[in-house]
């Protein structure tokens, strides 16, 4: 499927390609708060994983507030649940012109796993852009990194940011650099969808606060 630089479109692509997987449950709605809380501490994936972000992700889509985190987090897992900007900006990179986000990415390591956790820091902050001065330009740079260095598909088809390669795109100067945005954009949903012919509930998860986060106001 190929779509326009238009977020709404885009949004409304989102959610309806999460609804599958997350018919009945609490981050569609029709859940009390108890219920929702079990659903999201007693989590697992269709094949039985539970990620260390899966908390915060989850209690972000269900809008209720996290429980305490684990103790021992990655960078991009602290993004997630919480960390103060303050208290993050060792791990970050700072490079407003672009390069990835965190500076365990530059230690080397599997392409899949640098690929996945830079993705899931650029949608943490993306989140949480106002919160630095820079925040909207350092994540529009990020994703023009990942644009021109990394393949969608490296993240093992989970959707991180794809919204903020939708941004990109509405930010982009030329209509190559806009095509290459959606092309990422796209490839983020592809490969979220190869498994099981449509995304699982976490990637479902994840696509639905993609969505939520290009209605909820402009960039």
């Amino acid at each position: 499927m190929s779509l326009a630089a238009d977020r709404t479109q885009w949004a409304a692509y989102l959610r309806a390609i999460s609804q599958p997987a997350l018919a009945g449950t609490p981050p569609v709605g029709g859940a009390s708060e108890p219920e929702t809380r079990a659903w999201v501490d007693g989590f697992r994936d269709e094949l039985g994983h539970r990620r260390t972000v899966d908390g915060a992700l989850l209690a972000r889509v269900c809008r209720i507030d996290q429980s305490p985190p684990p103790e021992r987090l990655a960078p991009e897992d602290r993004l997630w649940w919480g960390a103060p900007v303050e208290s993050i900006e060792d791990m970050l990179v700072d490079d407003s012109e672009g390069g990835p986000l965190l500076m365990s990415s530059r230690s080397g390591g599997a392409i899949e796993t640098m690929t996945e956790g830079e993705l899931m820091a650029l949608h943490a902050l993306w989140a949480r852009r106002e919160a630095r001065p820079d925040g909207r330009t350092r994540c529009l740079a990020a994703a023009r990194w990942h644009v021109a260095e990394l393949q969608p598909d490296n993240a093992t088809g989970v959707p991180w940011a794809v919204h903020v390669f939708v941004e990109m795109a509405l930010a982009a100067g030329d209509e190559g650099e806009r095509s290459a945005a959606l092309f990422h954009a796209e490839g983020l949903v592809h490969a979220a969808c190869v498994t099981l012919g449509r995304p699982g509930i976490r990637a479902a998860c994840i696509l639905l606060d993609a969505a939520r986060e290009l209605e909820a106001r402009p960039a």
